[in-house]
C-alpha cells in the first residue's frame, strides 16, 4: 500500500497517475517505461523562441558572483540550444498539464523546464538518479537538485542528506550501478585484467574523459578538455617514474563534438601519440566496469563513475572543474 504523497497513488481511494509525462534514458529506463505502459508519454523536443546568432552587445552576466558573460559569448549557439530546449519543455508541460513529471536528471536545461514547470503547476516532479550518487565541488550549484523527489540507491540518500538537497531522496536501488555493488572487487579486476590482456601486477590509472554538460562550470568545453587534457599529460609524467605504469582511458558515452558527431577511439588516439604514450594504454569505449576493474586509481572530473570506483575499492582523485 503507497503513502500518500507519493508518486504511486495514495490511500483514501486515490487513483495513480493516469498521465505521466518524461524524459527517460531509453537504456537504463527502459524498465520503468515499461512498467508505466501507456500512462507514460515522452516530452517531445519543441523549439521555444530561437536565440541564434550573435549574443547582445551589452549582453553582462553574472553567476554565483563570477562573471560569465565572455564564456558564454564564446559559445552563445549551445546555450541558445540549451536554452531554447529548455523553454520548449518549460512551455510544453505547462500547456499540456500532465499529472507527473518524470526525469532521469534534473538539472540540464530541458530537464530543468520540464521540473520547474511541474512545481509551479503543483504537480509532482520525479528525478531517476542514474547514479549510485553525484560528486560535486562543496557548494557547487548542481548539487543544489530541482525536483520533489529523488529516487535512488542508499549511497545516493546519503549525499542527499548531507547535501540538503531539495526534494525527499528515496531509496529505491539503482539498475545501472548494481553490478558494481553485487561484484566482488578481486574476481572483477582478474576479469579485466583478463580481457584487457594487462598483468595483474602492472600499475594501471583510469582516465575519465567527461563532455560539455551543462554541469560542468560554466558549459566551457575548453576548460572540460583541458581538464582531461592535464589529466593525461600527468600519467604520462608519472610513466617516467613508475616502471610500467598502464593508462586506461574510458571516453564518456556522450561526448560529441559542437555538430553533434560522437568523438570515439581513432580521435583519442591521435591524442595520446601526440604527448608520447605508445604501447602502454588501453583506450576504453564501453563498458565502464572493464576500465575500472582493471584500475589501481580513478582519475577525473566529478563523476558518478567516480563512485562506481569506490564501491570497487579503486582509489579516486577528483579533478574540480
Amino acid at each position: 500500500m503507497a503513502t500518500p504523497g507519493t508518486v504511486d497513488g495514495g490511500q483514501d481511494g486515490l487513483e495513480p497517475p493516469r498521465r505521466i509525462a518524461g524524459i527517460l534514458h531509453a537504456v537504463y529506463c527502459a524498465g520503468v517505461t515499461a512498467a508505466l505502459g501507456e500512462r507514460y508519454q515522452k516530452i517531445p523536443k519543441e523549439n521555444g523562441q530561437s536565440f541564434w546568432g550573435r549574443p547582445p552587445e551589452d549582453m553582462k552576466l553574472t553567476f554565483y558572483g563570477k562573471d560569465v558573460t565572455a564564456a558564454v559569448a564564446e559559445s552563445w549557439n549551445q546555450h541558445a540550444r540549451d536554452f531554447v530546449e529548455g523553454e520548449g519543455a518549460y512551455e510544453w508541460v505547462r500547456r499540456e498539464r500532465p499529472e507527473a513529471v518524470l526525469v532521469w536528471n534534473d538539472e540540464y536545461p530541458r530537464f530543468r523546464g520540464a521540473v520547474l514547470a511541474a512545481r509551479e503547476l503543483g504537480i509532482p516532479s520525479i528525478e531517476v538518479c542514474h547514479g549510485s550518487m553525484y560528486l560535486p565541488q562543496h557548494g557547487h550549484w548542481y548539487g543544489r537538485k530541482y525536483a520533489d523527489w529523488h529516487l535512488g540507491s542508499r549511497n545516493y540518500y546519503a549525499w542527499h542528506q548531507i547535501m540538503m538537497g531539495h526534494g525527499r531522496a528515496v531509496v529505491t536501488g539503482s539498475v545501472e550501478q548494481d553490478v558494481y555493488f553485487r561484484a566482488e572487487p578481486d574476481r572483477t579486476r582478474r576479469t579485466a585484467r583478463f580481457e584487457l590482456k594487462m598483468p595483474d601486477h602492472v600499475p594501471a590509472v583510469c582516465v575519465l574523459t567527461d563532455t560539455p554538460f551543462e554541469r560542468s562550470s560554466w558549459q566551457d568545453s575548453g576548460l572540460v578538455y583541458g581538464t582531461v587534457m592535464r589529466c593525461l599529460q600527468a600519467v604520462r609524467l608519472a610513466q617516467q617514474i613508475v616502471p610500467g605504469l598502464q593508462l586506461i582511458l574510458k571516453i564518456h558515452p556522450y561526448e560529441k563534438d559542437e555538430s553533434g558527431v560522437r568523438i570515439g577511439p581513432d580521435q583519442y588516439e591521435s591524442i595520446l601519440k601526440s604527448l608520447g604514450f605508445r604501447e602502454d594504454y588501453t583506450i576504453i569505449d564501453q563498458p565502464l566496469v572493464l576500465a575500472l576493474g582493471a584500475s589501481d586509481l580513478v582519475l577525473g572530473a566529478p563523476s558518478s563513475a567516480m563512485a562506481s570506483g569506490l564501491a570497487l575499492g579503486i582509489p579516486t582523485l577528483l579533478v574540480p572543474l
